[in-house]
């Protein structure tokens, strides 16, 4: 089977990257696997074959308005071969843009279309800005039209078939794989503690500084932590377009010099191994990989009630989940597991019961879940879309 996947991640061309370690893992599924990146001119990214059944084409635009158009012409003019389309099916990342780009070239072309969805796109608070009110226009058109849907969690799956009874037996619940032996068993290469002695207590964060990973909830909640507890330390592990805006209010709430910007580490074992708290804010997640990967690690977490975080806690039997602008119930959770070093230590006891039912064990098994979903939707009849 030769697939094409529409995709939004740059990081496939970063040579040493996970995301095209993955994309290489991917291909070795498949007789060829072809990937459309929406990229933009400004950046130089150019075509690149990374694996010898694996080819990446970069959409290489203007500006992100010519996305769907450019990516459309890639398809058109590098993937038709003597009048025929190369791939016998097409997955979209998303079902947004990169899923119209999908549907129109699979419609096109008489392909079947997967679309994967990794974010809760009907959390109420996904729609809070204009372009996401935007995209979830389109995701009411794309989706009753795929032949297929892969979801990161059955809580996604339930919204869908709520929503569109007509996906039922054509959606897969496939959570993102997570390398638990690495996070349970890997020695961190330094020490949170020994690089930053003025701190007692660490809290780690990891994620893109987006306004849906609501930072300044973290914020206002860690400057009333710092009140009680004057040594403890935020560590934000990534970057964004929220940084200057975080920084801000750090300096405006008086605890800018507890907070440290490590920027983005594609390797955070050593943070979740010597860290004391995880913390995640995020308003909406599909998932929560780094929940996943912070519960192997075995570092407490505190989070809002997105993705994983439920099941997590309850595995745990330590409710450890807030609302996601409930400032105080995230204050009050912070406080007791600085105050409280034996519920610390139970949280890191039980992290392998956490985990049961919520990833796969082994990259194997993910592996053939994956493949197995793509060709359940290949042989589907070309009718079984509305």
């Amino acid at each position: 089977m030769k697939v094409l996947m529409i995709s939004t991640d740059r990081k496939i061309f970063e040579p040493d990257s996970p995301v095209r370690r993955r994309m290489i893992e991917y291909g070795a599924l498949f007789e060829q696997l072809h990937i459309i990146v929406f990229t933009q001119q400004s950046r130089g990214y150019a075509f690149t074959q990374i694996a010898e059944n694996v080819w990446v084409y970069p959409t290489d635009s203007w500006m992100k308005l010519d996305y769907v158009y450019d990516a459309l012409q890639v398809a058109r003019h590098d993937l038709v071969i003597q009048g025929e389309f190369t791939p016998d099916i097409v997955s979209a990342q998303d079902p947004f843009e990169a899923g119209l780009v999908g549907w129109l070239i699979a419609r096109r072309y008489k392909r079947k279309l997967q679309l994967q969805v990794h974010t809760d796109i009907y959390d109420p608070l996904f729609k809070s800005s204009l372009l996401n009110r935007l995209r979830l226009l389109i995701a009411a058109f794309l989706l009753p039209r795929a032949q297929c849907v892969r979801v990161v969690s059955a809580r996604i799956k339930s919204e869908f078939l709520r929503r569109y009874p007509v996906l039922a037996g054509r959606i897969v619940v496939l959570p993102v794989y997570v390398d638990m032996e690495y996070y349970r068993t890997a020695k961190p290469t330094f020490d949170l503690h020994e690089r930053y002695p003025q701190f007692s207590f660490i809290i780690m964060m990891a994620s893109r500084l987006t306004p849906e990973k609501n930072y300044a909830v973290a914020v206002e909640a860690f400057a009333e932590v710092v009140k009680r507890y004057p040594r403890t330390g935020l560590v934000i592990v990534g970057s964004g377009p929220e940084e200057s805006r975080i920084r801000r209010l750090a300096a405006e709430r008086g605890v800018l010099s507890s907070i440290i910007f490590e920027g983005w580490q594609d390797d955070l074992l050593s943070y979740y191994k010597t860290a004391n708290l995880f913390l995640h804010t995020s308003r909406y997640e599909g998932y929560g990989m780094v929940l996943v990967e912070a519960a192997a690690a075995g570092v407490p977490i505190v989070s809002s009630d997105v993705g994983v975080a439920r099941q997590l806690a309850q595995a745990r039997g330590d409710s450890f989940v807030c609302g996601p602008d409930d400032v105080a119930c995230f204050v009050r959770q912070i406080s007791d597991y600085i105050g409280n070093p034996e519920r610390r230590a139970f949280s890191r006891l039980n992290q392998d019961n956490d985990l049961q039912g919520v990833i796969y064990e082994s990259k194997e098994s993910y592996l053939l879940a994956y493949r197995e979903a793509m060709e359940a939707c290949f042989a589907l009849p070309k009718d079984a879309s509305a």
